[in-house]
């Protein structure tokens, strides 16, 4: 939760499917959702890494109308929206809104489905001693056999001092949303 004025409200269930199951069946509706994604357009989000002593930070700039599901960490962490709104689904709490500014702990073994709002810059910050990206994911997420491949796509680096841009499925608000509220 943030600290000061919560900016945490309830939000209606999204997508029935994946509302109201926990564990393994909540892992098993994300999979089938993220069946659907794979057949939508996607955008591109950028995507910051940043690597000191200990920790290693990740910045990732998602445009409004996107939806997004998150792999599995390891282990707990912080994390900041510095900017935009979204509706996020957390395993064992359902539906809640976030508005920036907003901090928050993302709880080990918990998986997320993020519907982005407004366009939204959001960080996470992991304790490890990891120096590329490569080291970082294979120490924090849990492995994912069954994960579908080609959601993300790493893109070509760019001048703008943002490496590693992503192209990751957009799910309008008509498929997915039926019935939700912003």
């Amino acid at each position: 939760m943030s600290e000061g004025a919560s900016h945490v409200v309830a939000a209606t269930p999204m997508h029935p499917s994946v509302f109201g199951v926990t564990g393994a069946r909540a892992h098993e509706a994300i999979d089938a959702l993220e069946q659907q994604m794979i057949h939508l357009p996607a955008v591109r989000c950028r995507l910051k890494h940043l690597f000191v002593p200990g920790m290693y930070t990740r910045t990732i700039h998602m445009p409004a109308n996107t939806l997004v599901t998150s792999f599995i960490h390891r282990y707990d962490h912080t994390f900041v929206i510095s900017q935009g709104v979204v509706s996020v689904w957390i395993d064992g709490t359902g539906w809640v809104l976030l508005k920036a500014p907003h901090v928050g702990i993302t709880k080990a073994g918990t998986r997320r489905v993020i519907w982005i709002h407004e366009d939204t810059v959001w960080t996470t910050s992991h304790p490890c001693e990891c120096k590329t990206v490569a080291e970082a994911e294979e120490y924090l997420l849990e492995p994912r056999h069954d994960h579908i491949e080609g959601i993300a796509q790493p893109l070509p680096e760019t001048d703008d001092g943002i490496d590693n841009p992503l192209d990751l499925v957009v799910c309008p608000p008509p498929i997915l949303l039926q019935g939700a509220t912003q």
